[in-house]
Parts: C-alpha cells; structure tokens; sequence
C-alpha cells in the first residue's frame, strides 16, 4: 500500500512540477477605451470613451512565446441619435466585458524593454440598459511593450483593437422594436499596468 501511495504521489507531482517551472505574468491594467459610431438609416449609434481595467494570465509555452487568457471591462454610455425624429433619442449606460484567450510574442533579445505583438479570440457580453443583453464572437490584436524594473516587476504599456463580429451588422433591440445596423465595429483603447513574473 505504502508503495501504491508513493507511485501515485510521484505521479501526480511530476506534471505539477513541470508546471510550476513554467513562467508565468499577471498583469493587472487600467486606461481608456475610444469610442465607436455605428451608422443606421435614420441616425446613428454611438459608443462614448471610457475607462477600462482587465487583468491577463499568461504563461510560457516556448521562449518569447506566452499563452494568455484576459478579461476587460469597460462601462460607457451608448447615445442612440436620430435625424428627423429627435424625440427619440436616448443616451443609456452600457457594459462590456471580454473575455479572450490568445497569444503573446516578444520581440527582441533584451530583457529590460520587452516589445510584444499579440492577438486572439474571445466573446464580448454586451448588455446595455435600455435594450437586450447579448453575446458576440470578437477578435482582438495588441501591441506594446513590457519595461522589466526587476527580474519580477515590469511597466506594462499597450493599445488593444477589439473587433467584434456580426455578419449582417449590429442589432441593438428589445425583443419588438431595435435599431439595426450594416457596419461592423472596432473598439480601441490603450492602458498601462504592472507585471508580476512568476515561475522559473
């Protein structure tokens, strides 16, 4: 039985251990989210500027390669604007928060001041408050670069462009009545924050 345990034991620690010698970053951010109009026949919708935060959690899967999963929030306002029937314009709050899974490629050899392109796919939750929720497939690049104060703490600075897709267009709406839209939407944004490198 002492045997058993041990085998099992050895077992369960030899791919924790090759995880563990992994390197992993957290980076916590915050920093601003642009704003976007989409046009319909008889106005337009718009996206205002916000602020953003998010956190990634990234781990080396090869040198200079890390894997990433990463949510954003950002809460703005959504201005529904019409040409001839005034009356009908509203301004409502909006949410939108993205969760994405991708890659992250450093450039260069220097270990101080790490440039980075990245990139992957996600979903957005997009829930305004005058209208219905709903969930859309995005795909998103980044691209910045990571200046190393420590072996273990770094500046993060990068802008993000999120692309959310729709086929047909955008349909904002609540269930009887909406506004549909034709163009599609890109959403970017900069920010700042800090690395912590973890592992190895």
């Amino acid at each position: 039985m002492k045997k058993i345990t041990l085998l099992c034991a050895v077992l369960v620690l030899i791919p924790l251990s090759a995880v563990f010698a992994q390197n992993f970053e957290i980076t916590p951010s915050y920093g601003a989210q642009f704003g976007a109009r989409l046009n319909f026949p008889d106005g337009y919708l718009k996206v205002e500027n916000s602020d953003q935060f998010g956190v990634t959690l990234g781990m080396e899967v090869r040198p200079n390669l890390m894997g990433e999963i990463s949510y954003y929030h950002h809460g703005t306002e959504l201005r529904d604007e019409y040409y001839n029937t005034p009356i009908l314009n509203k301004t409502s709050s909006l949410n939108m928060d993205w969760l994405l899974v991708g890659a992250n490629h450093y450039l260069g050899r220097s270990q101080n001041i790490k440039p980075f392109l990245g990139g992957g796919l996600g979903v957005v939750f997009v829930s305004p408050e005058d209208y219905e929720n709903s969930t859309r497939f995005t795909f998103f690049f980044k691209g910045g670069a990571n200046f190393m104060l420590t072996d273990r703490i770094g500046l993060n600075v990068q802008g993000n462009l999120f692309l959310p897709i729709q086929y047909e267009g955008f349909y904002i709406g609540t269930g009887g009545s909406g506004v549909s839209t034709q163009s599609t939407i890109a959403l970017a944004g900069i920010s700042a924050g800090i690395v912590f490198k973890l592992g190895a």
